[in-house]
């Protein structure tokens, strides 16, 4: 199976999970389809996505930087990996637009990413780092929750807990619904997490 993160504009921005073999028009699809603003003539569609990959659907705004930051990615798509996160940096996303370019370039040439947002973006988000990969609250543990700012262990053990007692979250919102977790403290962690 491969997990890749798609943001930008897309219905429903979140890491998702393909088969084998699957296009980035697949990974678009898994996450809702695309919005309104969607630019879709800048991006390849059939291109094959690789494991661990982020891709980011531009809008009218951020277009030419996708495209950019993939001609210096040496891809020449602008659909998966690095060149894809300059865009998000772009779109108002927490990473710094040259790092992630240069972070995630072997995601996007279908390597194996090393350092930055392309390791962070590894199957299941496996933490909120600088890099901006979201954390997948279904699939983090104890210890990974604790990293969020705000959630020390107690608050880490309610997520997992509740996670057991009622299932996989749906959604980042139902945070709410975890005693202790409160307004303020659910608008800081919702950009910094996923499901």
């Amino acid at each position: 199976m491969l997990t890749v993160h798609v943001i930008g504009e897309v219905k429903d921005p979140s890491v998702v999970t393909l088969s084998p073999g699957a296009r980035v028009m697949d990974a678009v699809a898994a996450a809702g389809g695309f919005t309104p603003r969607a630019v879709k003539d800048r991006i390849n569609l059939a291109q094959p996505v690789s494991d661990g990959a982020q891709i980011t659907i531009p809008n009218a705004e951020n277009a030419d930087q996708v495209a950019e930051a993939a001609a210096q990615d040496g891809s020449g798509n602008g659909s998966t990996g690095a060149a894809l996160a300059g865009g998000a940096a772009n779109s108002g996303g927490t990473q710094d637009g040259a790092g992630a370019t240069a972070a995630g370039g072997g995601a996007a040439a279908g390597g194996s990413p090393a350092t930055g947002a392309g390791a962070a973006g590894k199957a299941g988000g496996a933490g909120a780092v600088p890099g901006g990969t979201q954390m997948n609250l279904n699939t983090a543990s104890q210890a990974e929750l604790e990293t969020l700012p705000r959630v020390g262990p107690v608050l880490a053990q309610r997520i997992v807990e509740f996670r057991t007692q009622h299932g996989p979250f749906t959604a980042a919102e139902q945070l709410d619904d975890v005693s202790g977790v409160g307004p303020a403290m659910l608008e800081a962690l919702l950009p910094l997490v996923t499901v």
